[in-house]
């Protein structure tokens, strides 16, 4: 019961390095919040009733667009969606995001891009998103990972729907078992009726690997403190006579 007690303590005495979180988007992905592309050398798109739509850009910087065409523009907080939905209005992280709509067809479109040479480990990758559906057109998407995925449903759209429409922060939380090159993005598979979404703030975030955490040889990585609260554990975990 002793030791049960002793190891209890060491736990909790560690748990700081075994619950870091580590923002690596700087790192591994690139033009994360769409950022990177001048508007003013893309060609604008407008529309006789509301006006600007956005910017043609297939694809931005740093990533890649493939499968079903479909429209594809940079927008900002003035800019008009499709199917009456209204203003951008707001865009989560810097100036700009990026818009995808699809008409009277069915298919499915991904944006990805290379993330190299990812350490392996457990990382949250996360999407800001907003996404409405006209008439029947109750399209879907997936953020993925490799070959893992997390699936949500487009919202239902309304008249002027994105002037208050929340934006939502989609999240897939995944595991590399050896370094190297991860595919990252999103997939959206379109129904026909008229349905867009629009991403923007792409994190990618290095989780805890709990008390598998490497900590390299002799602790390097450790701070000072934590070596201090693990040499005090072991030191109690043997048991001695007397501690100096």
């Amino acid at each position: 019961m002793k030791r049960v007690h002793l190891l209890s303590l060491f736990l909790t005495m560690t748990a700081g390095m075994a619950t870091a979180q580590t923002d690596v988007t700087s790192q591994y992905v690139g033009n994360a919040s769409f950022e990177k592309d001048d508007v003013s050398t893309l060609t604008a798109v407008n529309n006789s009733a509301d006006g600007l739509r956005g910017y043609t850009l297939n694809p931005p910087k740093g990533w890649t667009e493939q499968g079903t065409a479909v429209t594809s523009l940079l927008v900002t907080k003035d800019c008009y969606t499709d199917n009456n939905f209204g203003k951008v209005t707001t865009v989560p992280d810097g100036s700009k995001a990026f818009y995808l709509r699809m008409g009277w067809a069915t298919g499915s479109t991904t944006l990805q891009q290379t993330l190299s040479a990812l350490p392996k480990g457990r990382y949250r990758l996360t999407m800001d998103v907003r996404s409405a559906y006209a008439n029947s057109a109750t399209s879907s998407y997936q953020l993925f990972a490799g070959t893992q995925s997390a699936s949500f449903a487009f919202s239902q759209g309304s008249a002027s729907y994105f002037t208050t429409a929340a934006w939502q922060t989609r999240q897939l939380d995944f595991e590399t078992t050896a370094d190297g090159d991860v595919q990252v993005g999103l997939t959206v598979n379109w129904l026909s009726g008229g349905s867009c979404i629009m991403v923007d703030n792409v994190t990618l975030t290095r989780l805890p690997d709990g008390y598998n955490t490497l900590v390299g040889e002799k602790g390097y990585s450790l701070s000072g403190g934590e070596r201090q609260r693990i040499a005090i554990a072991r030191a109690i975990l043997h048991d001695p006579k007397i501690i100096i």
